[in-house]
C-alpha cells in the first residue's frame, strides 16, 4: 500500500464477500476531487474494495452507481468502498454533521438576539 496514492484497488475480504485476488485488468481513475470529495470511475470484473488514502469516519457518504452504499474501516484506519462487477461510478463526500448543528445553533440564537432587539427598540421611551 502506498500511503501518497489516492485511490487504490484491493481484494475485499474473503469472509464478508466472493470476491477473488485483484485481476490485473481492474482500472480507476479520478474524475474530480476537492475538499471532502472525489469523484471516480471504476472497472473491475469481479467485485472490489476500493481504498482511499483518506481516514475513515462515519460522516463520509458513498454514492455506488447512483445507490448510496455504507463505507467501510479498511486496514484500521482508511476509507473503504465496495464495488460490484464491472464498470462503476463512485462519489465520495464528507458531511460533517456537527457543522450543520453548529450552524443551526448559530441561525437560532441570531434570530433570538434580532428578536430581543427589536423588542427593546420598541419598549424603548420616546424623547
Amino acid at each position: 500500500f502506498d500511503p501518497f496514492n489516492d485511490v487504490v484497488v484491493s481484494s475485499q475480504d474473503q469472509s464478508r464477500t466472493n470476491a477473488g485476488p485483484i485481476s490485473p485488468s481492474s482500472q480507476i481513475g479520478i474524475e474530480g476531487t476537492a475538499t471532502g470529495y472525489f469523484k471516480i470511475a471504476a472497472f473491475s470484473p469481479q467485485p472490489t474494495m476500493l481504498v482511499v488514502s483518506r481516514a475513515y469516519h462515519p460522516n463520509w457518504v458513498a454514492v455506488v452507481n447512483g445507490n448510496e452504499v455504507a463505507p467501510w474501516r479498511v486496514d484500521g484506519a482508511l476509507l473503504g468502498v465496495p464495488l460490484p462487477a464491472g464498470n462503476s461510478s463512485i462519489e465520495l463526500s464528507y458531511r460533517p454533521s456537527d457543522l450543520y448543528i453548529g450552524a443551526a445553533i448559530s441561525a437560532l440564537t441570531l434570530l433570538i438576539m434580532l428578536a430581543m432587539l427589536i423588542f427593546s427598540l420598541r419598549k424603548s421611551p420616546t424623547p
